[in-house]
């Protein structure tokens, strides 16, 4: 099961959801979104905004970078 409940996120969001990809996404697809997902959240990124301040109107829609690595890390592991 691919909940977020284990990262205390609640069970209703899924670790697709984190990566706004499909149940169905190949692993291809999960990485696309992954790589897209980190550039926009990574804290480096965000700072390149802004380096002041970054407003949350321009993160308000995103996972944070922590969700989408643990998502990628667990989606992505072929065990």
């Amino acid at each position: 099961d691919a909940t977020l409940s284990f990262y205390g996120l609640g069970s209703d969001r899924t670790l697709y959801d984190v990566l706004q990809c499909s149940p169905n996404a190949t692993r291809a697809e999960m990485k696309r979104s992954y790589v897209a997902l980190a550039r926009q959240t990574h804290p480096d990124a965000l700072l390149a905004l802004d380096p002041n301040s970054v407003p949350d109107s321009a993160t308000a829609d995103l996972p944070d970078f922590n969700e989408v690595a643990r998502a990628w890390k667990t989606l992505s592991d072929p065990r």
